[in-house]
């Protein structure tokens, strides 16, 4: 489906649920002591020392500097893919500058948006086994995430890194930045968390982001080194004749893969049932999965366990469609247009979301264009485009800038 082109101005607020920053090495040398941060370092050696080793390195896999993670403004992302390959030493403006970030964001229609880091757990930093030295980074990174969104915070919603791995000093880090203004967290999916995340563990955990009205963000895994879908892509299948393929699914599929998972974990494990008014977005996976993963958990659900299955009854007292209806989300992305008549149906659960900085990511006039060339209605695209996400961050819906995309 050809995208509607002639979409370069938006008269209803624009609000962007995955704005990623690069994490910057003053994350670590202005707001870790130093001692904390030479602890770090021995045993995680990829956190960054310079711009160049925060982005490439053996972390990503890139041979050059901010390869495949510099967004072009405006540019198709085939061309910005190219473009990244060819010139390496592009940085995205406003990658780690938040005065710079919200002037790239009246370029591109962008009222506001959610900051989302995009290396910090990558690092490693989460199978890092000193719990305290966990909760001195995500502070670290929290304190300079905050300082990016004061360039405005009315257009700048920092999203908490938080130390799952102990849930009172989680619990201490919800409550200190909450008081700071941030507006949720985000945390692996069930095949690569600790624990499942339907499990009692984590209950305090969610009880209080019930309480406060964050929504829960579910991100894939994306290391071998713990057990989850990401290690079942990588282990032992790169050395295969097909191993190009199982890397490159691992950076795609596993998305998807991760959080079909996830979806049915949280909804026929239980947890959703505790905590009804917890809301969980699935970020980064579009949204043509959820449909057909409904259908097959609430076959499930509706299964005459006791006769058939007796020692495999579901945890859940609702059926999962209900559960999604209620408290769940997941992304449009402006390529996500193959089951067009899913838009009206789950209109009051997508969100858009860019991706912004990756190189493939989608402006706002590629989700808008989309959505017009599709036949969507008016309303359904402000609520896509904005409406839901306001609702979900309990942000203001207000229109901050008035700006015209580039042709």
């Amino acid at each position: 489906m050809a995208l509607d082109k002639s979409v370069q101005s938006f008269d209803y607020p624009v609000i962007d649920t995955d704005a990623h920053i690069f994490d910057p090495p003053a994350i670590f040398t202005k707001f870790m002591a130093e001692t904390d941060l030479k602890e770090l370092r021995a045993l995680v050696p990829d956190v960054p020392e310079s711009r160049e080793s925060s982005i490439a390195g053996p972390v990503w896999g890139y041979r050059g500097k901010n390869r495949g993670m510099s967004y072009r403004m405006h540019m198709d992302w085939a061309d910005s893919g190219l473009a990244n390959v060819v010139d390496c030493d592009y940085t995205f403006p406003g990658c780690d500058d938040g005065p710079a970030r919200l002037k790239c964001m009246d370029e591109e229609g962008i009222d506001s948006g959610i900051v989302r880091n995009t290396i910090f757990p990558h690092l490693g930093m989460f199978m890092v086994q000193d719990n305290n030295l966990v909760a001195k980074a995500c502070s670290a990174y929290n304190d300079w995430v905050h300082d990016f969104c004061s360039a405005d915070p009315t257009r700048l919603f920092p999203e908490a890194a938080l130390p799952f791995g102990d849930v009172e000093a989680t619990i201490k880090e919800i409550e200190r930045t909450a008081a700071m203004g941030f507006k949720s967290t985000c945390i692996s999916g069930s095949t690569s968390a600790p624990a499942p995340l339907s499990d009692a563990r984590w209950d305090p955990i969610w009880a209080r982001l019930q309480e406060l009205g964050w929504p829960l963000c579910i991100h894939a895994g994306f290391t071998p080194a713990v057990d989850s879908s990401s290690k079942w892509l990588l282990d032992g299948k790169l050395e295969t004749s097909s191993g190009g393929a199982y890397f490159n699914m691992n950076f795609t599929m596993n998305f998807v893969l991760d959080n079909m998972v996830t979806m049915g974990e949280v909804t026929l494990g239980g947890m959703c049932d505790k905590f009804p008014s917890l809301n969980i977005y699935f970020i980064e996976s579009g949204h043509s999965w959820a449909g057909e993963t409904l259908y097959r958990l609430d076959k499930v659900f509706d299964c005459p366990f006791e006769e058939y299955m007796p020692n495999g009854l579901p945890n859940a007292k609702t059926r999962p469609s209900e559960i999604f209806q209620r408290q769940m989300y997941v992304p449009y992305e402006g390529g996500d247009q193959w089951m067009a008549p899913i838009f009206n149906k789950m209109q009051d659960n997508l969100i858009w979301a860019s991706d912004i900085p990756h190189w493939d990511a989608d402006g706002p006039w590629e989700g808008a264009g989309a959505l017009r060339a599709l036949g969507v209605s008016p309303e359904i695209e402000r609520k896509i485009m904005g409406g839901n996400a306001a609702k979900l961050l309990n942000v203001p819906y207000e229109k901050k800038v008035r700006t015209k995309a580039a042709a």
